[in-house]
């Protein structure tokens, strides 16, 4: 349609045109932006600002029509162009301020699609004056606010680009930071995540939506920071790693391992050394195998999709020597960790065989390369133990992927792990790998256990030095001649029966008697032990450290059985160490004497109420650290053995308690369990989070199943004064998780103390800030979701009912009447019974109590015939 002089008339037939096709928009939008310019022509404006609204004010769903009409309006307002003069063309100033006065009206379409268009022309301007920004931002900054999802995030997607990110009180980024925050609408937040400007605070924010229970607001989330690794302090880095790879939503997963990864990578120059470098804490062990685990999740999700030889160019150009070792002096935690990841990933699959080959040494090699690097190490003056103890650990990792079929590889690898172990003052880290290497020397376990006893007593002893290879000759050597003695005796045996019952030559079978009787005599002084002087055993602190440490390594094995080796161990070495006086050594001879419980029953009889009376009697353990071993020990047994130590006392009372009970030998279970909840509100956070632990493993295995336990654990997560957020995620958790148990029956009565405890809690008791009703329904919920939810809550409302009936002036009956209504038991059997008791409580509870009893009534009598009630 070709239109020389357009009218009102005209302004009308191009919007019925342009809905219909997108083909001819930007011809339409050259004839109406020639039209409009047109300073005189004020009509024509009119009616095309009526139009405008007119297609908009339906409906907030772009359907085809209203959608093709959108984007004429796009084209037509690209088409006008700033004059010499002027900062943005007039027309395109007077089409932007009806756009933002139609955003103030109560038209919820017009402000919908008011603030889409205004978003979509300012793409497009490169400049507007400065009346005109106060206009569109004040406007904008309104529509944040404005009640309507839909509307908010247009408001959001218009005005992003107005952010100051160095005015830490700019509205706008506030704003978006209180929806991030605090927003209902998953599709809302996510919009803010990506759109919001990035500051110190605001960064922080979107690391917590990291953890956002909307998928799309999480992904966002790691979008955003996917390129700020820069801005990223060590912990923040951590805690990424940490939500990203343990995300439940493998679209989450995927992201991390590929987008954020690479982005990360290449932030290091594509350098890996680098990257491990970029997330390293060292300050303790803990930091340490943290890092490790990050570190291991980072390069092998970046191992997927990289060629074998980028995995490899660094390590051969930069670090590695012509005998495939790293020089002492270029060794730190990030090449010696990059090093080891890269030989176990090279490992698993044989197309990678001929790469490991370029890259690692053969054994034997490399166990002379590992002893050189302990005596580089003494020569150092400025020793960082804490890097040393992990270099040696990621050694022995890495010896641990070698074949040892040869037996000079085995040789040569137990001569390494004997002096490492005996010479070496190590973690129990470090000295469990070490251990686990001989799993492959000695296949047999009690070999394997002999082999480390032996020198478990030599460090005792203080046995002169002598070298393992000079060991292993001297064995040899008293091996073979016992083996020839042994064959001489038999053939002398032979010859004499001869000399005597055949050739009856006695004087030739007496000779052959007494060589046989010599030879006896040498071989048996070969086989005794030679006798040693007495020796007095180290009892000081490095030494007893030292032994035990080995012997925790050696029980740590996942094969180790209670060989009579090591009840001799247990005898000679552990049991001893308890008495000592040094608190640590104490500690960790409880810890091997625990671990002992836990491979042989005879120990874990002893052992339960070794623990215990730490537990039960507080002066015994004064030690912290003792007294959280004594936790876990006596946690680890009952998971372990269950109920089978435990006698009856008494007969059973009905409820869910653990009374009258105690174990073989006359440990008080009940007091134990009593013991361990209290520990639960100790000052020290280490023991009060280890106590609340092992509660809830307890009550998780099914081996405590008791009301006022599960009652102390709701207090504790909704106490205002449980300030450790460990504990409150480790109950919260467990409660989640106790639902799908098979016997909850004890979460009524569970209910029931909550309450109780709630409301009579003195006055001063932070447990009187605590909002009762939502606790209530909390627990009322947590009763539904159980596997046996509808039993649960008709025995809890029968409970509730009868005590209110007994006693009907009580100061908790309106709390256990606004409870009865959040329950719904039109699936019960009881239900009836529940009834019949409610009609009888409306006469005798107070008022509000009988208002919410007759609403429970009500809702639950659509269900249940009248005539039964009265029938019961």
């Amino acid at each position: 349609m070709e239109i020389e002089a357009v009218k009102v008339d005209d302004v009308l037939e191009i919007f019925n045109t342009i809905q219909q096709s997108s083909g001819a928009h930007l011809h339409y939008a050259t004839i109406l932006k020639n039209a409009l310019s047109n300073e005189n022509d004020s009509e024509l404006f009119s009616t095309f600002c009526k139009c405008v609204e007119k297609a908009f004010c339906g409906s907030c769903k772009e359907d085809i029509y209203n959608g093709r009409i959108f984007s004429f309006v796009l084209v037509l307002a690209a088409t006008f162009h700033p004059k010499k003069d002027d900062v943005i063309h007039p027309v395109l100033r007077k089409i932007i301020q009806h756009l933002i006065a139609l955003s103030y009206l109560d038209n919820e379409p017009l402000r919908f699609w008011s603030c889409k268009l205004i978003n979509g022309i300012m793409k497009n301007v490169d400049e507007i004056d400065d009346e005109l920004f106060e206009e569109f931002k004040n406007a904008m900054i309104e529509r944040l606010k404005d009640p309507k999802v839909a509307i908010r995030g247009q408001a959001i997607l218009a005005v992003h680009r107005l952010q100051d990110p160095s005015d830490k009180n700019d509205p706008i980024t506030r704003q978006l930071c209180t929806y991030i925050n605090s927003d209902s609408n998953g599709k809302l937040r996510q919009v803010c995540v990506e759109k919001v400007a990035i500051n110190k605070h605001v960064l922080t924010l979107v690391l917590e939506r990291l953890r956002d229970i909307n998928l799309d607001v999480r992904l966002a989330a790691f979008e955003k920071i996917r390129l700020l690794i820069k801005y990223l302090n060590l912990s923040q880095r951590h805690y990424i790693l940490q939500c990203g790879f343990n995300d439940p939503s493998q679209k989450v997963h995927d992201f991390v391992s590929t987008d954020l990864m690479k982005s990360w990578l290449e932030f290091c120059n594509n350098d890996y050394v680098r990257l491990i470098n970029t997330i390293r804490l060292d300050a303790s062990e803990d930091d340490i195998e943290k890092t490790t685990i990050y570190a291991e999740q980072m390069l092998r999700a970046l191992f997927k999709n990289a060629p074998v030889n980028d995995i490899t160019s660094c390590l051969l150009s930069q670090y590695l020597n012509e005998q495939k070792l790293i020089e002492y002096e270029k060794l730190n935690w990030d090449i010696i960790l990059y090093y080891r990841i890269v030989v176990q990933f090279l490992r698993q699959s044989p197309e990678f065989e001929e790469t490991l080959n370029s890259i690692l040494p053969e054994l034997v090699l490399f166990c002379k390369y590992i002893r050189g690097y302990i005596e580089f190490i003494k020569t150092k003056q400025d020793l960082d133990e804490l890097e040393y103890h992990f270099t040696l650990k990621q050694f022995f990792i890495i010896t641990e992927t070698y074949d040892v079929s040869d037996s000079a590889s085995r040789q040569c690898l137990n001569s390494l792990v004997h002096d490492a172990l005996k010479k070496e003052v190590l973690p129990t880290s470090v000295e469990e790998t070490i251990v686990r290497n001989l799993e492959k020397t000695f296949p047999d376990t009690n070999t394997r256990l002999v082999f480390v006893c032996e020198i478990i007593s030599d460090i005792f002893y203080g046995e002169d030095e002598m070298s393992f290879e000079e060991f292993k000759r001297q064995e040899m050597e008293k091996s073979h001649t016992i083996s020839q003695l042994k064959s001489d005796i038999a053939l002398l045996s032979e010859q004499e029966k001869y000399c005597a019952s055949v050739e009856k030559n006695y004087s030739e079978a007496a000779r052959l008697r007494a060589e046989i009787d010599e030879k006896q005599a040498f071989l048996e002084n070969v086989q005794k032990v030679q006798e040693k002087p007495e020796v007095e055993k180290k009892t000081d602190v490095g030494t007893m450290l030292k032994c035990l440490t080995i012997t925790e390594s050696l029980l740590l094995s996942p094969k180790v059985q209670y060989t009579p080796t090591i009840a001799t161990l247990t005898t000679e070495h552990i049991n001893p160490a308890m008495l000592h006086e040094d608190k640590v050594v104490q500690a960790k001879a409880l810890k091997c004497y625990a671990l002992c419980c836990l491979i042989d029953r005879k120990c874990a009889i002893h052992g339960i109420h070794l623990f215990s009376s730490f537990i039960i009697t507080s002066v015994l353990a004064k030690d912290s650290e003792i007294l959280k071993l004594s936790l876990q020990a006596v946690t680890d047994i009952l998971i372990l053995y269950g109920t089978s130590f435990v006698e009856e006392k008494g007969e059973e009372n009905g409820e869910s308690q653990p009374t009258n009970t105690c174990f073989i030998g006359g440990t008080s279970l009940t007091a134990l369990i009593e013991a361990m909840t209290n520990y639960m509100q100790d000052e020290d956070p280490g023991i009060e989070e280890t106590a609340t632990r092992c509660i809830c493993i307890l009550l998780l295995r099914n081996r405590l199943t008791s009301s006022s336990v599960l009652s102390a654990l709701i207090i504790k997560w909704a106490n205002p004064a449980t300030t450790n957020e460990g504990v409150k995620q480790i109950i919260g958790h467990t409660l989640q998780s106790l639902t799908a148990l098979p016997n909850c029956e004890y979460f009524a009565d569970a209910v029931l103390s909550t309450i109780r405890t709630i409301v009579y809690a003195p006055g001063k008791s932070p447990l009187c800030d605590i909002d009762t009703d939502n606790i209530t329904k909390f627990m009322v919920t947590l009763c539904k979701m159980s596997s046996q939810g509808t039993k649960i809550l008709a025995d809890l409302a029968l409970k509730m009912c009868n005590q209110m009936r007994e006693k009907p002036k009580l100061k908790i009956n309106p709390y256990f009447a606004k409870a009865l209504t959040m329950m719904d038991l039109s699936q019960s059997e009881r239900l009836n019974s529940i009834l019949f008791i409610c009609n009888e409580l409306q006469e005798v509870v107070d008022k509000q109590s009988s208002k919410n009893i007759k609403k429970f009534i009500t809702n639950a009598s659509k269900n249940v015939k009248l005539a039964s009630i009265s029938e019961e």
